[in-house]
This record gives structure tokens, sequence and C-alpha cells, in this order.
């Protein structure tokens, strides 16, 4: 006889009422139908199976929905390796994928194109035993770890479902190897193969509580999960979903089952005396006194002590980890280097595809990709005649705004007490750029580097520019959300050298006097006393309006691709000049700005270094104000040729965000 070693539960709390629970489904893995038969009475009574039986395979998947739900639309592999459900919820229709991944390396990578063209749209949850790893932090161990073509289809798969694994989503305090440590006494060989995910496809409203390690429950070399999701319409706490694992002695069979599992606990004579074990039991009371009350009050009472013992353990957590952040967060522990890597494995690039189709995922090829995208990207384009000709045009058409007085106060030399002013103002905790200097070691060794600083600081105010290792980026590539094989889900973010910060914190905090003055007041982004709220109310106002009146309106909202990696340095230094700006002021923007060159640091390297000929750096205390002076051209423009625009009645006006400009 083969007793089950895996069943992934999602339980459904009933109304409050009710006092009992209903098991929403279940997954069960077992080597033969006549098993497969058998256990569906003593697991789920009245349970509508899913089942995918083949012959020729060492398991099949059961997927049991209870009786009074609604089962939309199931299927199944036809391979005995998965199975599948639809039922209907309050939030809609919610599909439920039970795997079991073949503990073949070559018969994976079948699961996993057939698991991608499942899941291609619409709300789902993935449980199951995947027998495989992601990432070597896995396991301690040897382990079923991807490489190959099993890599790039599960890479694949993930992507484009955007599947989330649970785990990363909880943040478990406890790492995945101290539950089976403690259970298997430091043998064991698999690790984290047990897994939850979530695809947020479609219109996803959930939030994962917690995702906990069920070592206790389990017989097998595997690691049992518990995770609590929510379920609801527009995040309201309508629902709760909790998938969690449990060996029930009952599915065994009463001829030998029972002596199996009492030989196996022999094994583990410390478990009795395991404080999780107490724990359970005591939860395991309240559950049964809760469950046979007669008396509401009883009731209420036993609940209000379970929610008060775990609010309770979940301060002292709280308190613990905080203390433990205090004493170990930034030394160079175990603690620290763990942390160090779950971010790492979550930055990581496995896989581009390109703009050909074609997926990539050697790790040279993806350092070749990304450099020469950000390298082009970042490459100053050659102007022709024509668009020349139309920038002067519209220069023509800028007042002059910027006062004798204003150039004299921007090209000003600043004093000691400015420097220490920005130093002091620059933001803390931030990653330093090439040369390793934050803002914390400046204020702290300001006595001894004021001089010095303020000699760099009049030295590039009199050489109108900085030094070229002071002028080098490295860009950190942020995931934005999205489909991560694509590039553009990925967010470039430039770490800047101390020395860069603080000469562009003095430029901005002058100009930033200065923009008030030149910016419309269409434009609304980055400038004092405005606010981009002030956009989007003015747009609804105006639909009002054109409602009201019945007056034909078109409301047009650009999106520029790239806005901030898209300036071109001429076209900023010539709308400078057009704003009354004089020459010198201009060369110490140019100082700044020119001859710039970046790398790109993703996945624990760095990319060959390319020059930087256009755009405003995101991340720079400067790039946004410059952004801002870019804008007056684009209204003048529209002052300047709108009154040629022919129409009954015709009027429009525009509304600025910083790289969305509306239109009416």
């Amino acid at each position: 006889m083969c007793a089950p070693h895996r069943v992934d539960i999602i339980c459904k709390w009933a109304n409050f009422r009710q006092r009992t629970s209903k098991v929403l489904a279940l997954q069960e893995t077992l080597s033969s139908e006549e098993n497969l038969r058998r256990a569906l009475q003593r697991i789920m009574p009245g349970g509508q199976p899913v089942l995918d039986y083949s012959p020729n395979q060492t398991a099949d998947s059961i997927l049991l929905i209870h009786k009074t739900l609604k089962i939309v639309e199931q299927g199944c592999s036809g391979r005995g390796f998965a199975s599948w459900a639809k039922i209907r919820t309050s939030v809609g229709v919610v599909g439920i994928v039970g795997i079991h991944a073949s503990r073949k390396r070559s018969e994976r990578p079948e699961v996993w194109i057939w698991l991608r063209r499942l899941i291609n749209e619409g709300r789902w949850i993935v449980i199951g035993d995947f027998n495989m790893v992601e990432h070597r932090s896995d396991t301690i161990g040897p382990s079923p770890l991807l490489r190959g073509e099993e890599l790039r289809r599960w890479t694949v798969c993930r992507n484009q479902a955007d599947l989330t694994d649970t785990w990363f989503s909880a943040h478990e305090a406890k790492g995945p190897w101290f539950t089976r440590q403690a259970l298997h006494g430091n043998r064991f060989d698999q690790a984290h193969l047990d897994r939850c995910y979530l695809s947020e496809r479609g219109e996803w409203a959930y939030a994962v509580f917690e995702e906990d390690h069920q070592g206790r429950r389990s017989l097998s070399d595997h690691i049992p999960i518990r995770v609590k999701i929510q379920l609801s319409a527009r995040y309201r706490r309508e629902e709760k979903v909790v998938s969690y694992f449990k060996m029930n002695a009952k599915m065994l069979t009463s001829d030998g089952g029972m002596a199996e599992v009492k030989e196996e606990w022999q094994k583990h004579p410390t478990w009795a005396k395991d404080p999780r074990k107490k724990w359970g039991l005591a939860l395991g009371r309240v559950r049964k006194t809760t469950d046979n009350a007669t008396n509401r009050t009883e009731f209420e009472a036993a609940l209000l002590l379970l929610r008060n013992r775990e609010r309770s353990d979940a301060y002292i957590t709280r308190i613990r980890c905080r203390i433990r952040w205090l004493q170990e967060g930034d030394a160079p522990t175990a603690f620290f280097f763990a942390r160090y890597r779950a971010k790492m494995a979550q930055e990581k690039i496995t896989a581009l595809q390109l703009e050909s189709g074609a997926i990539i995922t050697e790790e040279r090829d993806i350092f070749g990709a990304v450099h020469t995208a950000f390298s082009e990207l970042y490459q100053a384009e050659e102007e022709d005649t024509l668009i020349l000709a139309e920038r002067r045009e519209m220069l023509q058409l800028i007042d002059k705004r910027l006062t004798h007085q204003q150039n004299r106060a921007f090209r000003e030399l600043p004093s000691t007490e400015l420097i220490e002013e920005v130093i002091r103002s620059l933001p803390t905790e931030k990653a330093p750029g090439l040369d390793g200097v934050t803002a914390e070691v400046l204020v702290e060794c300001w006595e001894f580097l004021h001089a010095d600083c303020y000699a760099m600081v009049q030295s590039v105010w009199i050489k109108g520019r900085l030094l070229t290792k002071d002028n080098k980026g490295v860009i950190k590539l942020i995931p934005k959300g999205g489909d991560r094989l694509l590039l553009k889900s990925w967010r470039p973010i430039t770490l800047l050298t101390t020395t860069y910060k603080i000469v562009a914190k003095i430029m901005a905090m002058r100009l930033k006097h200065m923009l008030p003055g030149i910016i419309d007041l269409q434009q609304t982004g980055f400038v004092t006393g405005r606010s981009i709220v002030d956009n989007v109310m003015s747009l609804r106002l105006a639909q009002e309006w054109a409602g009201v009146t019945r007056q034909d309106s078109i409301f047009v909202k650009l999106d520029f691709q790239k806005a901030y990696d898209r300036v071109s340095h001429s076209y900023l230094w010539d709308t400078l000049a057009a704003l009354g700006m004089d020459v010198d002021s201009v060369l110490l923007i140019q100082g700044l700005v020119t001859n710039a060159s970046a790398l790109i640091h993703f996945n624990g390297g760095f990319s060959e270094e390319f020059p930087v000929g256009r755009g405003v750096r995101q991340g720079c205390p400067f790039g946004t104000l410059a952004f801002c002076d870019v804008h007056p051209t684009s209204h003048a423009d529209d002052e300047g040729r709108g009154a040629g625009w022919k129409g009954i009645g015709t009027q429009h006006w525009w509304r600025k965000i910083p790289d969305a400009p509306a239109i009416c």
C-alpha cells in the first residue's frame, strides 16, 4: 500500500453563524486508480472529482471540488500530472490547478508548456508538487535546480502568466531550512518543492497574509506549506481562502497504515516536546470548543481568546525581528546575506525577449542585449535641418523671462554655509555611486571635509565641468511590473556619485526659485506651489462642462515613451537660452550634463561603459527641473499654431503633467 505524501487543501471559511468550515478544493497524488477512487470518500465525502489518470504514469492527480460549489469548466492534462477546474465565487470565476510535476527533468518542460497554455488569461491559483527549485538558496543539499530547456520553458510560463510565488509575497520570517532541519535531524535532500502560485493576469484582488511551513504534519521529505490568501472584490474583506497542507491518518489503510504512522512517529521522540506541537494542540482544543458550542456567548469568547493569542504572538514576533534587525541588520552576518540573496533573486534577469521575438537565457547574451539597448537609447541623434528650422520657429515665440539679477544669482559662487545645508539635506540611506561615499559619511565627517568640499565646488563653478570619474553613473534596473521578459518592464535608476549630487542639488535649489516665473501655469509638475492633482481636477471639470453645455469636445492624452531618457541636450540648451538664461549659466549646466557616461549593474555584474548623449538622469536632483524647462516650447508651439486651426468655434487648451500632456 502506498500512502499519499501530499495534500493541498484550500479552505473557505463559512459564515460566522454557521460555526463550521468547508473544504473548497483539494489536490492529491496517488500511485494507482484504485487508490484514487478509494481516497475520494475518505478525503471529501460527496466531493466533485476532477481526475487525471494515466496508466503510464507513476502517480496520478485528483482535484476535488466541494459539492456546494458551481463548477463552470473542468479538464485535465491527460498525462496524469495535472487537473483543473473553474469555480464561481463572489469575485467572479477563479481557476484552480493541481500540479504534480515529474521527478524526471526531461519530462517537466511538458508540464510548463501545458500550464502556460492553460492560464493565459483570468484568475488562477496554482498549487502542487513542482519537484524543482528556481534558486540555489532554496536548498542546502542536492536539488533539482532549474537549468537548460526546463529553465527556459518555466521562465516563459511564469512571465507570460505573471505567476507570483506566495513565498515571496508573504515574506516569512523563518527560512525554508529551519523547520526541515528540526524535523528530519539535518538529513534531507529536497527543499521548497511544494509551492503555491497566484496568477495576476486579469483583475486579481487578493492579499497574501502569511505562508508557514507545516513540517510537523508531514511524514515525507517535502516541505508542506500553509498559505492564507484573501480573495475579495475591490479589496473588501468578504471571503478568506486558506491553502494548507494536512496529513490525515484516515487516508491510510486500516490494516497497516496506523502501524506505519506509529513507527515513523517513534523515530522522532522529540516531537512530543516540540512547542509547535503543543501550540497546535491548544489551537485544536479551542477550535473544538467553538465547533461544539451551543451558546453564542461561549463561541464568541473562544474566538476572542484565539485572536488575542495570535495578536500577542504576532506582536512579540515583530519586536524580536526589530531587535534582531537593530543588532544585525547591517552587520556581515548570515541574516544580512540571506536578505540580500533573497532580494537579488527577485531582481535577477533570468531571460530576455528580443525585438525579433527570440528569448535568450545565457548570461553573456543577456548582458550584451541590455548593453546594446541602453547604449542606443542614450545615444545622441543627429538633427536634420527641418527639425532645427521648426525649433527656431518655436523658440521665437518664447518671451525672455529671466532677468540679469536671476542669472547673476544662479552663477554666484556657493558659500560654505550653502554647501553644508545642501549636504545635510541630501536623502539618507540611499545607495552610493561608484565612489562608494554616502551622505551620512559627509555629515559625520564634515568637520574634516568642509575645506576640501568647498574647494571642489569652487573648482566646478570656475572651470564649468565635473571630473570624468565624478560624472559617471551606475544604472540599476528595477522591476516596475508587467512582463519581465521585456526590457521595457525594468526602470533604469541612475546611482550618482556624491560629488555630482552636491553640485546638482545646488543648481536645483537655485533653479527651483526661478521656475514659477518661467514655467507656464499649465505645467504643474515639480513646481513649488503646484500639484499634478490640479490637472486631474481640471480635466474632470472640463468633461463635466462639456456634458452640461452639450459641446462637441475631444480629450487627447499624450504619453511620451521614455520621456526623460529621450530629451535632446541641444534642445534643452536652446530652450534655456530662449527663456533668457545667459551663456555662462548655460555653460555651467552643460558641465553637469555633457561628458557623462554610465554602466549598467544587474545580475551581480557590470556592463561595459557607454557615453550618455541625451536624456536627463532619473535619480538626479537637477533632472526633473531640467525636464520642466523643455515644456515652454511645446506650449509656445500651441499658442503660435493653434490660432490657425479651422473649425466652428474651435477652442483648445493644454493641461500638462510632466510626461503626459492633455489637449482639450
